[in-house]
Order: C-alpha cells, then sequence, then structure tokens
C-alpha cells in the first residue's frame, strides 16, 4: 500500500527526502533521455541493479522502479570497504531512507547502514565512524536516546551526529541538540545540504585536530597576548594562596614559594617568564583591592579594613593607597559615597 502511495505522488517525496538539485543525486549517476526530450538523471543502487528513482534536470523526482523498491525491502545496503576513505554510520528503521543516504554518499565514503538501533552498541565495536546520521522517530529505542547513549560513551562521544527527523517543532530540536547532537535536520531536506554538511563537519574535525596537536594549542590569548596553558595555571595558583591567606601577615613572596614547593628565585623567575608583576607587587595589589571593595561595599572602619587586607599597619595602608590612588581611604570612601551600601 505504502509502494502505491508513493507511485501515485510521482515520487515528488521519496522516504521523507526531497531532492531539491541535481548535485544531490550520488555519483553513481547517469544521463536518459526520455521520448519527450527531456534529459533525465537516474540515480541508481550503486551495486549494477537497476535505478529506483528518476530526476529531471531541476532536480524533480518524476517516477521510480517499481520493483526496483520491492526488491530493496528484503535487503540492507553494502557497500565496499576502503580504508582510505571516512566512515558514515547511518541509523534509521526505513530502508528507502537508508538505500536514499548510501547513495548520496557511497562514492566518497565507507557507508555502514543500520536498520536496527538497538544494535548501536555493537555495531560501534566493529567500526569506527567518523560521523553518524541518525533518524529521530524509530521504534524502540528513538534517535534521542540513541544520541544520550552513544554521547555518554568516552570512546564514541567524539563523534559528530546529525539528527534527521519529520518533525520540526523547535522543543523537538532543542532536545536533540540537548541530548548531544550536532546538528538537526528536517525532512523533506535537501540531499546536497546534507552531504554538505557531513564533509562540514568532517574538515572541522581535522582543523581541531591539527589545532591541539599543534604547539599554539597549549597558549591562550588574553589581552592580546599568547600565554602558555601552564604558564596561566600557575598564575592562578599564586593568586588562589595569595586569595586564601590575604589577612596572613606571614604572606610573603617566601609564603607563596614555599606553598608551591619552590624556591623564591624560581618564583620570581617565573613571574617575570610570564610578563606579571613581581610577587611582591601581586601582594600589594590584590590586599588594595580587598581595600578598595570593602571601602565602598561596607561601612567597615579603616582600622577593620586594614586587618582585613592584611597589611601590617596604617601607616603602610595609607602609603600605598595614596600612591595607586592619589587620596586617603577616607577620601576616596567620600567621592564614591552613593556605591556604599
Amino acid at each position: 500500500m505504502r509502494r502505491n502511495m508513493l507511485k501515485r505522488l510521482g515520487c515528488a517525496v521519496l522516504a521523507g527526502i526531497m531532492v531539491m538539485g541535481v548535485t544531490a543525486c550520488s555519483k553513481k549517476e547517469a544521463s536518459t533521455t526520455s521520448a519527450d526530450g527531456v534529459r533525465h538523471i537516474v540515480v541508481g543502487t550503486g551495486n549494477g541493479a537497476a535505478p529506483f528513482c528518476y530526476l529531471d534536470e531541476n532536480g524533480n523526482s518524476v517516477g521510480y522502479d517499481i520493483d526496483v523498491l520491492n526488491e530493496l525491502d528484503a535487503r540492507l545496503p553494502q557497500y565496499e570497504f576502503d580504508k582510505v576513505r571516512p566512515t558514515l554510520l547511518v541509523i534509521d528503521d526505513e530502508l528507502e531512507m537508508l538505500w536514499f543516504i548510501g547513495e548520496i554518499f557511497s562514492n566518497d565514503f565507507n557507508v555502514v547502514t543500520l536498520q536496527e538501533p538497538e544494535r548501536v552498541e555493537q555495531v560501534l565495536n566493529e567500526v569506527y565512524p567518523n560521523v553518524i546520521i541518525c533518524d529521530i522517530m524509530m521504534p524502540g529505542v528513538g534517535g534521542i536516546e540513541l544520541t544520550k547513549r552513544i554521547k555518554s560513551v568516552k570512546e564514541t562521544s567524539h563523534i559528530p551526529i546529525i539528527m534527521v527527523s519529520g518533525r520540526h517543532e523547535m522543543e523537538q530540536q532543542m532536545a536533540a541538540l540537548s541530548a548531544g547532537a550536532e546538528m538537526y535536520i528536517t525532512k523533506p531536506f535537501n540531499a546536497e545540504y546534507l552531504r554538505i554538511s557531513v564533509c562540514q563537519m568532517l574538515e572541522r574535525k581535522e582543523v581541531l585536530k591539527d589545532y591541539f596537536s599543534s604547539a599554539i594549542s597549549s597558549f591562550e590569548k588574553t589581552d592580546g597576548k599568547l600565554t602558555h596553558k601552564e604558564s596561566k595555571k600557575f598564575q592562578q595558583s599564586v593568586l588562589k594562596i595569595i586569595n586564601d591567606h590575604i589577612q596572613e601577615k606571614e604572606l610573603t613572596p617566601r609564603f607563596i614559594a614555599d606553598h608551591l614547593a619552590i624556591s623564591v628565585r624560581s618564583l620570581y623567575r617565573k613571574m617575570e617568564e610570564m610578563g606579571e608583576e613581581s610577587p611582591t607587587i601581586m601582594i600589594k595589589e590584590c590586599r588594595l583591592y580587598v581595600a578598595k571593595d570593602l571601602l565602598l561595599k561596607t561601612k567597615k572602619t579603616i582600622d577593620e579594613i586594614v586587618f582585613e587586607a592584611g597589611f601590617s599597619n596604617k601607616v603602610t595602608f595609607f602609603k600605598v593607597f595614596r600612591e595607586k590612588y592619589g587620596c586617603t581611604p577616607k577620601e576616596f570612601r567620600t567621592k564614591h559615597l552613593e556605591e556604599v551600601q
């Protein structure tokens, strides 16, 4: 019955895929001219069998071979495996979809098809796909649940997944992306769009692979300059020690060095190599920041602020505060009185 319905539709939509351009055909295609003089593109099965869908020059389907489609019902598409080519895993309970997508990619990819989604773990133990195309609405295990399973396993969590579905609701699309899918494509879709999407995902993976295998990946750009990630980690360790012990009078460069299990000389050298201020200046700046914050956001007395910021005495506090802000702490607070809570 479903075959008859497709035939009555003139194959304008085949298994939920609307072919929008000639390039949507696989490279296993041939040209033929009908009796009416219209040149047709023939989408074949890629295994020597008869073609199953005919497209005109505009990419519109003008018919298909019902006998070939009936034959496809009995078997999954199988393609030769070439170790040089990337591998694409297509998961769908509709046989027509598996054949159609297989024909789009079979010339450039190792296409592995799976009609029983509950067997995905078994298949992933046998093949290593570079990209997965998965339908959402499938009996048993749906596409979203399948995506969660794949993304929850360390060995397969990195594989990009493209979800395809006839459901256009935004909630469904967000659910798919939240499950870990990289892309959501609604049916009917442009076959060339699907092909480009897969190719771009592969290219993106290679770009990331090249980046993370290069020396530049160990650096981060902050304020226009590159900082080695290990250096940033070291800097964060220093700042954490200062922050955790800001009230302690014993907080000195030696105190920091002892906590990092390095010499004071090594501490100064590392800070200099990073282009940072010396540990002494960093401690002073952190204490001034705490003092400024307390002046603006609390009504604590100057004596309380001197203690909480870790200064040894008021004289030292007033001296360094004036050097930085050009006024006394009291004057600074008065100027910003409206900010005091």
